[in-house]
């Protein structure tokens, strides 16, 4: 069906027909939620165990399926799962049962990395440097692209504030009382990992 459609548009608008991109990407709307698509697997509340799990078996649902639908599969075709565009999942993470490190743990099998949460500007540059730096490394590991979209807010975490639209209702993580800024303040770069070693 995306490809029929693709083929129409590009045709009234004279252009050739690229690919379709898949993906899920939520809104705040209510019932355009990736976190409820979750819950209705059976994962009561968004970033208990089984998350992972569960978002991976929707991850290998949307590409197998893409695929045979289609073929121009594009883009990124898979999940998303930018917290404040997802109604579910801000709630969770405002109701203290999603955190940063659910939200990196679901990167591992999806398009996003920490997306759309905010963070305490009182944290400081070294601790938000070195969230970034986890998620660098897990792209790198991985072999995949990952983005990070962290907004640095005043207030506490759990707190809401609004953005408006699409952008949703960004909720402010808690983030771990450990100092990282040893290790941010140290120059140099993260290489290209070694993926194997095989002997034998």
């Amino acid at each position: 069906m995306g490809e029929l459609v693709g083929r129409v548009v590009s045709e009234e608008l004279g252009v050739p027909m690229g690919s379709v991109d898949l993906s899920l990407a939520p809104s705040p709307k209510v019932g355009d939620s990736v976190a409820e698509i979750l819950e209705v697997m059976g994962i009561s509340r968004v970033g208990g165990h089984g998350s992972l799990a569960a978002l991976a078996l929707i991850m290998d649902a949307v590409k197998k399926g893409g695929s045979m639908a289609t073929n121009l599969v594009g883009g990124l075709s898979s999940a998303f799962i930018p917290v404040s565009e997802d109604s579910i999942m801000a709630l969770r993470m405002k109701e203290g049962h999603l955190e940063l490190n659910d939200i990196l743990a679901m990167s591992a099998v999806c398009n996003s990395g920490i997306d759309m949460v905010g963070v305490p500007k009182s944290e400081g540059e070294e601790k938000i440097t070195a969230l970034i730096l986890d998620v660098l490394s897990l792209g790198l590991i991985l072999n995949k692209i990952l983005g990070v979209r962290v907004i640095p807010l005043d207030g506490k975490p759990g707190e809401e504030i609004d953005l408006g639209g699409l952008l949703g209702k960004v909720v402010i993580a808690k983030m771990k009382e450990v100092d990282s800024s040893q290790f941010t303040s140290r120059t140099g770069f993260i290489p290209t990992p070694v993926k194997r070693l095989e002997l034998g």
